[in-house]
């Protein structure tokens, strides 16, 4: 059984737009992106500028998400498959691995490339904002995206756009058995309907519809799950 079996996977489609925080900085084993400009303006270190990339041609990547919780908390399989490597790291979350200790991130990675996985999309903190991992090789990564512009933070122009909403995604029977044990006392359709009615509320504040989906989507709303 290979990690696309077991986790599922994820097709990003050529002209997506992915954002990363800060100014533009040479590539390090990986790069992650935030499907939503917010997130990338979230991070301190951001220097008050958000980079806009555009996906160039699809790009498969592993799902790494175990299952969600009825507030679409998503939580990561980041930790489960570093184990799954590395069994006596077992104390590990997925920050120790992610950003705290590089080198465990990129053995992480070199297992990954070798089962010829080149990214992934999960969570950040177990919660219900998603990111992209990319970790071709240098050259692999200039044909798969590029760097469009680089914009100030208080630019509102990508405002609302969700990557999510284009991002084909596949996930495996465990990821929705493990989920559906976890949402038992929420179905989708009472979820459904709290997530429309909070869309109305954006709408009267000024959102138009389309902005007011992308604002809360996320993998409940996506899966309808």
């Amino acid at each position: 059984m290979t990690l696309y079996d077991k986790y599922g996977h994820c097709i990003i489609p050529a002209g997506t737009k992915l954002y990363k925080g800060g100014e533009q900085n040479d590539y390090d084993a990986c790069i992650f992106f935030g499907l939503q400009k917010y997130v990338a303006a979230a991070f301190q270190n951001n220097s008050g500028k958000i980079q806009i990339w555009s996906v160039k041609r699809d790009i498969k990547l592993l799902f790494m998400v175990l299952d969600l919780n009825k507030s679409s908390w998503a939580k990561s399989s980041v930790a489960e498959i570093y184990r799954e490597y590395f069994p006596s790291d077992n104390e590990l979350n997925e920050l120790d691995i992610k950003h705290f200790d590089h080198q465990k991130r990129d053995k992480l990675i070199e297992k990954l490339k070798e089962e010829n996985i080149i990214g992934w999309v999960s969570s950040l903190e177990d919660k219900v904002d998603l990111e992209v991992c990319l970790f071709p090789d240098g050259q692999e990564l200039n044909r798969l995206i590029e760097l469009e512009k680089v914009i100030d933070k208080d630019n509102d122009e990508y405002e609302y756009l969700n990557a999510l909403d284009t991002i084909d995604i596949y996930p495996s029977g465990r990821f929705f058995s493990q989920t559906k044990d976890k949402l038992t006392d929420s179905p989708y359709k009472d979820y459904e309907k709290m997530v429309a009615s909070w869309t109305e509320d954006e709408i009267k504040q000024g959102l138009t519809a389309e902005q007011a989906g992308h604002y809360h989507l996320n993998l409940r709303t996506k899966l309808k799950i």
